[in-house]
């Protein structure tokens, strides 16, 4: 409670903060309109870098091949799966402008939401920036490869598409269409920011 005895949800937040929290939580990255909640409640644990990814397991007492389940590179760490594994460099590209237009990947996930709202993209291009289909299909493939005993693994291409489409599909489930023909839009991206 406050000094005037009133409880607030602020009060409580900051008191959260002060003792065990991240300081500046940019909710309007974790928290967004037009993707499942179960997305943003991804969004949030991967903030937090409470990810259960090889690293982290092995952290925790798990004896586990700590190798990536995309690449086979390097360690598996959340930073890795999502961010600089060169299955991730493959799908990020495919879905960020490639007119006129560079993107330095941040070195970890926090720093990704510190600056994602820092971008100068505007209409259509900025909604499609702001949904970040690519680590929810990264992690899903990284899930199906660990978890799914007969999975054949998706090429590349493939999950850049799944990048794509998945885009496509939660804003058009939201009301903002940013295509024409669906087929087309995918196959053509840059016309989304044209």
């Amino acid at each position: 409670m406050t000094t005037d005895g009133i409880f607030t949800v602020k009060y409580l937040y900051s008191k959260v903060i002060s003792e065990d929290g991240v300081d500046n939580f940019l909710h309007e990255f974790v928290w967004v309109h037009g993707i499942p909640p179960k997305v943003n409640f991804f969004l949030w644990c991967d903030v937090h870098g409470r990810l259960n990814s090889q690293d982290r397991l092995q952290y925790k007492g798990v004896d586990i091949d700590s190798s990536c389940r995309l690449c086979g590179d390097s360690t598996e760490s959340q930073d890795h799966i999502l961010l600089h594994c060169k299955v991730a460099h493959k799908v990020w590209s495919s879905v960020t402008p490639s007119d006129n237009w560079a993107w330095a990947v941040p070195d970890s996930f926090y720093n990704l939401a510190s600056c994602w709202n820092n971008t100068p993209l505007s209409g259509n291009a900025k909604m499609v920036w702001k949904l970040l289909p690519v680590v929810w299909v990264l992690w899903k493939e990284r899930n199906c490869r660990v978890f799914e005993e007969n999975y054949t693994y998706k090429l590349d291409e493939e999950l850049c598409c799944d990048a794509k489409t998945l885009v496509l599909t939660w804003a058009a489930a939201f009301g903002n269409t940013v295509h024409l023909n669906f087929a087309y839009t995918v196959k053509n991206w840059n016309i989304v920011f044209s």
